[in-house]
């Protein structure tokens, strides 16, 4: 039997969570209480491959979305220093929980490829669409596909028609 909500021990988190594969993180007063397996070898990816630190993102975007998170569950976007993007689902873990948050984070165009089955995009607007996932600008997409920028916004224009949205925040939003 799991103790009462105010005294989840580190073993009754791992009954819970600990064998999901998404990253569930367990915050309080900007310290991290628990991480399961998948959030650490989420965040060791991150360091690895961005160089980016998921605890100081975590916890400063939730730090940001203040009285929000004590009332309701919360989904927001985070767009991490080298331009990756995250949803973060947060939830208050109950009034006795002494400021305790859950938190599961999931990279935002995950699913790419359902979404451009679904949508129908071509080879070249999935590679437009993953660069711009990772915050990169026409110029800076044009040059990683050695193609000019009109072409790049040829093709971005042609998703937006596609997926039925009209600037490159709503298409993100698509993707979480």
């Amino acid at each position: 039997m799991l103790a009462t909500p105010h005294r989840l021990s580190r073993r009754d988190l791992d009954m819970l969570v600990g064998g999901m594969p998404l990253p569930v993180i367990v915050v309080a007063g900007g310290r991290v209480l628990y991480m399961n397996a998948a959030a650490r070898k989420f965040q060791a990816r991150l360091r690895q491959e961005h160089a980016t630190d998921l605890v100081v993102l975590l916890v400063s975007q939730v730090d940001g979305l203040g009285p929000l998170v004590s009332r309701n569950d919360t989904t927001t976007l985070l767009k991490a220093p080298r331009g990756e993007h995250f949803a973060l689902h947060v939830r208050a873990l109950g009034p006795r929980t002494r400021g305790r948050i859950a938190i599961v984070v999931r990279e935002v165009g995950s699913n790419i490829d359902a979404f451009s089955r679904r949508y129908g995009l071509s080879t070249r607007e999935q590679d437009v669409v993953r660069l711009l996932l990772r915050g990169c600008s026409n110029n800076e997409m044009s040059l990683a596909l050695d193609i000019r920028p009109a072409t790049v916004k040829r093709h971005l224009l042609s998703v937006f028609e596609k997926t039925g949205v009209h600037s490159r925040t709503r298409l993100v939003c698509q993707l979480v």
